[in-house]
């Protein structure tokens, strides 16, 4: 296949939507889903987090980037707590690389923060599929928290999140001048 020029301005959109979105953060960011690539086989441990108001964009990067993977690789769950270190079983996490926490509540976090340091840092994990004892499975997972407010304190993770305050001003101007 041949790289066409609309294959060249969808990527510099992408990218130019990265920077007026996440500002310096683009730097970090380009380097986590470099890493996918790059290493598949070595765990990021650092959970990225992506906060800001609704509807600025977020998500289109996060997509961009499930893309990437494919779909067998992608997972997005908002009740983390149920669908990833929960009682609903995770074997279905096995051949993940790349997981969205959609808008999580509050307390599918702090009721067991040490859960989701161990799918952020650790290799091998437990794993359960239901009504079945746990085993531990290899697991390259990469978590981003998609937010509007951040829900954990980075001390819960030990210093393994990194978290980006999204820019609305672009949308504004761009709100603005549809007006």
């Amino acid at each position: 296949g041949f790289i066409t020029e609309d294959t060249y301005r969808g990527v510099a959109f992408i990218m130019r939507h990265e920077q007026r979105l996440m500002g310096d953060f683009v730097d970090f960011w380009r380097v986590f889903e470099a890493h996918l690539f790059k290493y598949p086989h070595i765990k990021f441990g650092i959970m990225v987090a992506l906060l800001g108001l609704k509807r600025i964009g977020k998500g289109q990067i996060i997509d961009f980037a499930s893309n990437l993977v494919g779909s067998e690789s992608y997972f997005m769950t908002s009740n983390p707590s149920r669908d990833l270190w929960g009682t609903n079983g995770t074997t279905c996490m096995l051949g993940k690389m790349l997981g969205r926490l959609a808008e999580p509540k509050h307390k599918e976090y702090t009721a067991d923060p040490g859960a989701m340091r161990v799918w952020v840092t650790d290799n091998p994990v437990p794993m359960k599929a239901m009504r079945e004892q746990a085993a531990n499975y290899k697991n390259y997972l990469r978590l981003i928290h998609d937010g509007n407010e951040l829900v954990l304190p980075d001390f819960e993770l030990e210093g393994r999140l990194a978290q980006c305050l999204c820019s609305d001003h672009w949308k504004k101007t761009l709100d603005a001048a549809a007006y």
